[in-house]
């Protein structure tokens, strides 16, 4: 059986075409026209993805993705929007959302970036197995990001990261100390002929930045080196020979 993903669009034309369309690529798809439906199938049905329209009646796309999000659901989320601004765009992202695609859009485009969304999520979860065997944790500053568990802390305070910000978090992480082409967290991250741009790389660094603060002299944790990418400065790697 394929992915399961819900389509919350208050065009239902447009509800029936993507219903066709996911079906056509082997996932099983359902379709609610606003955000009160949403919550009442999500309630009773897990999916693997949500496809989610901005411009929505009642609560609109921005404002559900905000509130998945703060209830700590992690749900892979694409946005559909009729604008294309910037703005709209990265607001979207530095709510939590995983991606972003503008109406009209190509229909295999669409499928392309739902694929790689859910490419990526498993890759997550596992990160983990490419480690270096000796590093457990990363600290700097009053922060310690766990690599085993993909989880940052400030002392016993767990901070919520969504799903992408841990994965480009990791990144520099397990690269501290070197800089880190915004083209290379691309690759790592998913396939670079489909997403995300440089723009987009930006977005969640600047949404890390603003969980982590700045370092006491007032520079930021993440650093950007001209010409090579963003860097991280730890203050020290703690691997298995620390808990022996």
């Amino acid at each position: 059986m394929g992915h399961s993903v819900l389509v919350v669009d208050d065009d239902a034309r447009l509800r029936e075409l993507l219903i066709a369309l996911l079906a056509q690529h082997g996932f099983a798809a359902a379709a609610v026209s606003d955000g009160g439906d949403m919550s009442t199938i999500m309630a009773q049905q897990a999916f693997d993805l949500l496809i989610l329209d901005v411009n929505l009646p009642g609560i609109n796309g921005m404002d559900l993705c905000r509130t998945l999000r703060d209830q700590g659901n992690q749900i892979p989320i694409i946005m559909l929007t009729a604008r294309s601004e910037d703005v709209d765009r990265i607001g979207g992202l530095e709510l939590g959302a995983d991606d972003y695609l503008p109406k009209p859009f190509n229909a295999l485009e669409l499928i392309a970036r739902i694929k790689a969304v859910l490419r990526r999520r498993p890759a997550l979860s596992s990160l983990h197995e490419t480690n270096p065997p000796f590093i457990e944790a990363v600290a700097f500053g009053p922060f310690v990001f766990d690599c085993k568990n993909n989880q940052l802390k400030r002392g016993n305070h767990r901070i919520k990261l969504s799903p992408t910000e841990q994965a480009v978090l990791k990144i520099l992480v397990l690269n501290a100390g070197t800089p880190v082409s915004r083209s290379e967290i691309s690759q790592q991250l998913r396939d670079r002929d489909v997403f995300p741009d440089e723009r987009t790389i930006d977005v969640f660094i600047s949404k890390i930045r603003k969980h982590l603060g700045t370092r006491e002299n007032g520079d930021p944790y993440i650093q950007t080196v001209r010409n090579k990418g963003y860097l991280l400065l730890t203050s020290s790697v703690l691997g298995e020979e620390d808990h022996g």
